[in-house]
């Protein structure tokens, strides 16, 4: 019997308070409809995460393998299927119905993968269920408080959370800072939601009082021009066709790819970034 791996979807943070550094967040609803127009570039142009997290995930967390894990923010499954892939039981918890429905289409032959239409803050599973909850590219869309909530409701005693996030390196390279300077220029609310820009505080005051881990590991990816601008409409804060910006962004990106690209590629550099431990002091890390 593998792990069960719940994922729970996008949720908004709080306008101003001690979780979230005031950051101003969109409505609940706009935050699940956001990625609509961004389903099949998230699919193609997203990166997955080093074998390293999920090794990290399991050793870190004392998973057994009749684990209960939820995953909190399936999207369309990238991490999910990492899980899948190791056998665990998964349960993918998602509000946006066209992500979840590529999870489900591309998922469904895994006999141990549940789908549920669901919220960080309502996930629908019973009390003290699971051992362990995770979110891949998530956490940052949550009402921190209610999540905790939630998470504390349908965790065991001693049960583990596990945050990835894959982190651009602005600062790795030239074309990475050129393609910052392109986001701060033509982002619609950047500054307000994009995963950068959580706060290592925001996440330490998550799990008081007990103290979080960190661990971060070196991702990448090679990008020709097509690809370049695929990533670019993957992420929910850039204009899509039909905004006034839309063409002049994907002309910026094009002289971007055009200035960087060495034998036809540019390199997207990352720091997978992984905070866990459990939500209430019952054990230590090890």
């Amino acid at each position: 019997m593998g792990i069960l791996w719940l994922s729970v979807g996008f949720a908004t943070l709080p306008n101003t308070s001690s979780c979230n550094g005031g950051h101003s967040m969109p409505t609940h609803g706009d935050t699940v409809g956001r990625f609509d127009a961004t389903v099949e570039h998230y699919v193609k142009y997203r990166p997955s995460y080093p074998v390293d997290v999920i090794a990290l995930l399991h050793s870190a967390c004392h998973l057994q393998p009749a684990a209960v894990v939820a995953d909190i923010g399936m999207g369309t499954g990238i991490f999910t299927k990492l899980l899948l892939e190791q056998g665990y039981r998964v349960l993918g918890v998602e509000p946006n119905i066209r992500m979840k429905e590529k999870a489900d289409r591309d998922l469904k032959q895994y006999a141990d993968f549940t789908s549920i239409t669901g919220h960080a803050e309502t996930t629908h599973l019973a009390t003290g269920s699971v051992d362990c909850v995770t979110a891949a590219m998530a956490f940052h869309w949550f009402n921190q408080i209610a999540a905790k909530q939630e998470f504390m409701r349908i965790l065991k005693p001693g049960g583990y959370c596990f945050f990835v996030w894959n982190l651009r390196a602005n600062e790795a390279s030239p074309f990475m800072q050129a393609y910052e300077n392109l986001l701060e220029q033509y982002g619609i609310d950047y500054q307000a939601v994009a995963a950068e820009k959580l706060t290592q505080q925001e996440i330490t005051q998550f799990f008081l009082p007990t103290v979080a881990q960190i661990t971060t590991f070196p991702n990448q990816q090679l990008f020709n021009e097509q690809g370049l601008l695929g990533r670019l409409l993957s992420t929910s804060y850039v204009p899509k066709l039909g905004h006034p910006d839309y063409h002049a962004m994907l002309d910026a990106a094009t002289q971007l790819f055009t200035q960087h690209q060495v034998d036809g590629q540019v390199e997207f550099i990352y720091h997978t970034r992984c905070y866990y431990g459990p939500l209430s002091p019952v054990h230590k890390m090890l």
